[in-house]
Order: C-alpha cells, then sequence, then structure tokens
C-alpha cells in the first residue's frame, strides 16, 4: 500500500519535471532553480543557496533543457516498466487497507471495497480454502461500520493493529484474508536480506554451525534488538556457569593476586 502510493508520487513528480508548464507552487526544486535563471547578453546569472552562478551560456541552457526532459523521460519509463505489475487489478486491490482513503459519507462507504477483496479471495483462494465469500461480505460490512464509529481518527496501520487484536473472535473469516493482504512481501528484498544475514554469520571461519543455531542467530540479528539495548549478563552468565566448559569458572580474576569477582561487579 505504501510503497504503491510511494511509487505514485514518484510518477507524479516526473511528468511535473518533465512539464514545461509547471506552476511555481508546485514546482520541483529544480524547476523553481531553473525559473530563476535569468539571461543578460546571452549570459545568465543565478544564486542557488547562496551561491551565485554567473556566465551560464543560453545555448548550454538550452541543450541542458531538452537533455533533462529527455532523461527524466527515460527514468519514468525505465520506473513504469519495471513496476508494471502495480497496475494489476491484484495490486490495485491492496488500496483498500489505506483506510485514510475510505469515504467518509456511509453510502459510499457500504459499496466500498467488496470488489478489491473480492479480487484478493479469488486469487489467494488456494490459501482460504476454510473461508467462504459471504462471510468476507458481511464481516467487512461490520467492520466499516465499527471503523466509521470508533476508528476513522486513526492512522492505516494502528486501524489494522486494533483489527488483527479482534479478528479472531469478531471477524475469523475476514481476518485470515486481511492477514494475507498485510504480510504479502510486496518485493524480494527481506528475503535478500536474510541470505545476506547468514553469509554474514555463516563464515569460513564458523562453517560447523548446525541449521538449528544458525536459525537462532538470524533470527536475532533480524529481527532482535540493537547491541546497544541488549544487556548481555544473563548470557555471559549462564555461558560461564553452563555444565558443557567443565574447565571454565564462573568468575573472572582481576589484577596480578587474581582475586576472583562476580560477573555482577
Amino acid at each position: 500500500m505504501f510503497a504503491m502510493a510511494s511509487l505514485e508520487s514518484f510518477h507524479t513528480s516526473m511528468q511535473n519535471l518533465e512539464s514545461e508548464h509547471e506552476d511555481i507552487e508546485d514546482a520541483s526544486e529544480l524547476s523553481k532553480f531553473l525559473r530563476d535563471i535569468t539571461f543578460q547578453d546571452g549570459k545568465a546569472e543565478v544564486e542557488y543557496k547562496n551561491v551565485r552562478l554567473i556566465n551560464m551560456r543560453s545555448d548550454v541552457f538550452t541543450a541542458f533543457q531538452n537533455s533533462r526532459k529527455i532523461y527524466v523521460k527515460k527514468i519514468r519509463e525505465c520506473v513504469d516498466a519495471r513496476f508494471s505489475d502495480f497496475n494489476s487489478q491484484l495490486f490495485q486491490a491492496f488500496k483498500v487497507l489505506d483506510t485514510n482513503a475510505w469515504p467518509r459519507d456511509k453510502p459510499s462507504l457500504d459499496q466500498f471495497g467488496h470488489k478489491e477483496l473480492n479480487t484478493v479471495f479469488e486469487h489467494f483462494k488456494g490459501l482460504l480454502q476454510e473461508v467462504q465469500p459471504e462471510s468476507i461480505q458481511m464481516e467487512w460490512n461490520s467492520f466499516k461500520s465499527y471503523w466509521n464509529s470508533s476508528l476513522m481518527d486513526l492512522q492505516s496501520s494502528d486501524v489494522w493493529r486494533a483489527f488483527v487484536k479482534v479478528s479472531t473472535s469478531k471477524y475469523p473469516n475476514l481476518g485470515l484474508l486481511i492477514r494475507v493482504l498485510l504480510t504479502f512481501p510486496i518485493s524480494n528484498a527481506k528475503v535478500e536480506r536474510g541470505f545476506s544475514t547468514m553469509r554474514r554469520i555463516k563464515t569460513d571461519w564458523r562453517c560447523r554451525l548446525n541449521a538449528r543455531t544458525l536459525d537462532h542467530l538470524m533470527r536475532i540479528s533480524i529481527e532482535g534488538p540493537s547491541s546497544t539495548d541488549f544487556n548481555p549478563q544473563c548470557a555471559v552468565k549462564n555461558f560461564f556457569c553452563t555444565p558443557r566448559k567443565p574447565n571454565v569458572q564462573p568468575y573472572l580474576y582481576q589484577g596480578s593476586n587474581k582475586r576472583p569477582y562476580p560477573l555482577d561487579d
């Protein structure tokens, strides 16, 4: 949902950069800078962020303007080709999760979202074999009424957090479908980060890590707390006190007289 909104915003910005008649209120920083350029005797002077640029020839400026349009157009075409699937019915149906765009008037709200949910259900019905489409539509209407009365002022993320907490008891069928929408990966970036984490942990010097230990270490690295927020005392105590290390004492020694002191010190 948020990725599609970002893509649409990017697409609009690219179109504005290509436009020759862009309104100054909606102009990008580049367009504002170009509009401030004035020519005298074939040369331009302009100030940008307290830096004065002089002796810019008009022919160079014209060549830059022409190249800019071609360059921006190619970027937009490349992005459109890369994310062409975003125009499919399935991805467009994901917009139903953006509660900030839901209709505020009751007649429009009553009709909202049924087509999108049906599209998602048809695509993922292999995962939702125990779900009845009629039940989804009924629970969807019920949840929209609840949102209209109690959750309208919340952001989308907070709305769906509240939904997940009560979905098992109040919206069992709709809850399964919404969970599919909320967990559907928009790209394979998370998987690639997992492979990078695995290669970083299981190096040539730690090639004997078994699958269970590697899984635990990867989960700690990906989902665990920051190292600055982690208190290692319990882990260190457990390491020194474990019976698998018979030659390691549960005390450390300090100074030349080797006085033992507990780990709590």
